[in-house]
């Protein structure tokens, strides 16, 4: 016999011990392991397929630090860049003051 935990949020913490075979136990952990794995190879695929999409957004927040999801869809599907939004002069910035001036790095205008 093998115990298992389980956690249920109902709104607290609940624990729950329970007791089943070893057979039972690794076809849990089976079920769980291909949950993860096609979990992992879905998201994958989707990054793969969507890599350009990814860099752009990569490249506006490197500009915009922050971007709202109607400028993420903007940029995506129109290839729009916000035009309202303040951009500071890497020369402007303190290059200690964020992780790309701590490595050295300095924004790029991507439009």
């Amino acid at each position: 016999m093998v115990k298992i935990k389980r956690r249920f949020f109902l709104g607290r913490s609940v624990t729950q011990t329970q007791s089943v075979s070893e057979a039972i136990a690794q076809k849990i952990d089976k079920e769980i392991r291909k949950l993860v794995d096609e979990g992992y190879n879905q998201a994958k695929k989707i990054l793969t397929e969507k890599i350009d999409d990814l860099h752009k957004i990569a490249k506006a927040l490197m500009t915009y630090e922050t971007l709202t999801g109607e400028e993420i869809e903007n940029i995506i599907n129109k290839n729009v860049y916000p035009k309202d939004k303040i951009l500071e002069k890497p020369e402007d910035k303190d290059d200690k003051s964020s992780a790309l001036g701590a490595m050295g790095l300095k924004p790029k205008i991507v439009h």
